[in-house]
């Protein structure tokens, strides 16, 4: 009889100093995001309990923003910031990231998120709905579609599932101050196809 025994949890702690508050983790690397004074870093994590970090960028630019949400597409990390822009940086260089570019998109309440399907990029803006955009060339993106809609007065949280985008939504109307569920496999053309409401929605 062959018993195998489970290895107890370990934990280690780094010190990135100010204020991270996006993390994403792919193979051997983290990427964290936070205020202009953090800025967007890159750290080495193949040694947990010896983490280096690798650089960093201002991303974001104004002092009064702060890393909203990030996702990382091949080499590409989209980071959306309070307030001002979604900005696109080339990171397949650890050692140097380099923005490529940035698109302007409203945000007011630090809430707006991004989702990624394909080639398409899903962005909440507090002041003009939903934009999606062509981002096969991520240094070109193309917005393609805004989509808004009378009934619903913000959209802030994403969450992406085969071809249903589900949208974190504020409105007057209690039908669709909850979750709205679009469907995007056209994306130039998203369409509502059902909403759950939620009492109180925050």
């Amino acid at each position: 009889t062959l018993l195998a025994t489970a290895a107890a949890p370990r934990s280690w702690f780094f010190e990135t100093h100010s204020n991270p508050n996006c993390v994403i983790v792919n193979g051997d690397y983290a990427y964290i995001g936070g205020s202009p004074a953090f800025g967007l870093r890159i750290f080495d994590i193949s040694d947990p309990a010896n983490v280096v970090q690798l650089s960093r960028i201002q991303v974001p630019f104004v002092d009064s923003d702060k890393t909203n949400d990030m996702k990382l597409v091949g080499n590409y990390l989209y980071i959306h910031a309070d307030y001002r822009c979604l900005y696109i940086v080339d990171v397949s260089d650890p050692h140097q990231p380099n923005r490529v570019n940035h698109l302007r998109i409203a945000s007011t309440n630090n809430r707006e998120a991004i989702e990624i399907k394909n080639n398409f990029l899903f962005a909440t803006d507090s002041q003009y709905g939903l934009r999606i955009y062509n981002i096969r060339d991520p240094r070109r993106p193309n917005l393609i579609h805004t989509f808004a809609d009378e009934r619903i007065s913000s959209m802030n949280g994403l969450e992406i599932q085969d071809d249903l985008l589900f949208v974190e939504c504020r409105s007057d109307q209690e039908e669709f101050n909850g979750t709205v569920i679009l469907d995007v496999l056209e994306p130039d053309s998203p369409e509502i196809i059902g909403t759950f409401p939620i009492a109180n929605n925050c």
